[in-house]
């Protein structure tokens, strides 16, 4: 009898274990999945805040700049703007100007900022998203130097193993057109 009650005992506990290990292994799944969808969706908005921070402030599009030696030109992966340059209190100074600009490269999204010597800005170059597998830059003219409007589309992938995460952004930005 002892024998029979240990092998249901032991046959009870073994149930248990195994119901124990499939609830953790299926939140381990969830977990991976919300760390997914998180990232996926911050990259996205994230990116999409850094855009439009310059292109609302943003003189006009321009068809192309040179920085560091390297020429960017605006199209469906660049976006290379001119803003009026400012001073230390903020303020426009009139006929000096900044460029930005913001490009794809591989599963990365840059913003590259050249001030003017004369303006406050601190140049840099920054990483705005490292999982990016889609960017399109279109605009509201066929013609850069009328262009009045920019519209972005930011799609993000996350994940390892077999949970994968995709998420799509996207947002128009008026120019401020001084």
């Amino acid at each position: 009898m002892a024998l029979v009650e240990a092998l249901v005992v032991l046959a009870v506990f073994l149930l248990i274990s195994a119901a124990m290990l499939g609830l953790y292994v299926q939140h381990g799944r969830l977990y991976s999945l919300g760390q997914a969808q998180f990232e996926t969706v911050s990259s996205a908005r994230g990116a999409l805040n850094g855009i439009s921070a310059y292109t609302v402030q943003a003189r006009r599009v321009v068809t192309s700049t040179v920085i560091a030696s390297i020429v960017y030109t605006t199209g469906t992966s660049t976006l290379a703007l001119e803003l009026p340059a400012i001073n230390g209190s903020g303020d426009i100074i009139n006929g000096v100007f900044d460029y930005v600009v913001f490009y794809g490269s591989g599963d990365t999204l840059q913003r590259i900022l050249a001030p003017n010597a004369a303006s406050a800005r601190v140049g840099a170059t920054r990483l705005l998203a490292d999982n990016v597998t889609g960017l399109v830059f279109s605009y509201d003219n066929a013609d850069v130097n009328l262009v009045k409007k920019v519209i972005v589309s930011v799609t993000s992938t996350a994940g390892s193993g077999t949970v994968t995460e995709e998420h799509h952004e996207s947002g128009e930005f008026i120019l401020r057109n001084y």
